[in-house]
């Protein structure tokens, strides 16, 4: 079953997405589904400074032996070859969240985010998901 964590009260997405990446999941096939441009987010994710997170936009293959270096991908369509960790940056339910080994909610401040999150939430618990919560600025600091 897939284990399920929200990260919550997050300024930006990528934010999120490079506090991820820092302190909890490293090297792993991960995808980001977003309901964004992926190119802007994509944009961000590179250039952060402090950590470097290279990333694929809308992988049509993948050999899953290639370097760390090719090993998130962003896109809505699930791609067998990053199947490890799915990062949502939305404020929709991924439908085929429950492929993944990992997933991570994060929830920005923004009000229609808050709503989806919740409404997701409360889907997983209802299916039987283990959810935990991570708090963004407790994590930050």
């Amino acid at each position: 079953m897939t284990k399920i964590d929200f990260l919550y009260d997050v300024d930006e997405f990528h934010n999120g997405i490079h506090l991820i990446f820092k302190n909890f999941y490293k090297n792993q096939k991960t995808q980001i589904f977003s309901d964004s441009n992926e190119k802007n987010l994509s944009e961000k994710i590179w250039s952060m400074d402090s950590y470097f997170i290279p990333n694929l936009i809308n992988p049509i293959s993948h050999d899953a032996s290639k370097s760390v270096l090719e090993s998130v991908a962003l896109s809505n369509d699930f791609n067998s070859s990053f199947d490890e960790l799915l990062i949502n940056a939305s404020s929709l339910e991924c439908p085929y969240f429950s492929r993944f080994v990992n997933l991570i909610e994060i929830v920005t401040m923004n009000e229609k985010v808050k709503v989806g999150a919740r409404l997701r939430l409360q889907n997983y618990r209802d299916s039987g998901y283990e959810i935990d919560f991570i708090d963004y600025k407790e994590l930050a600091n």
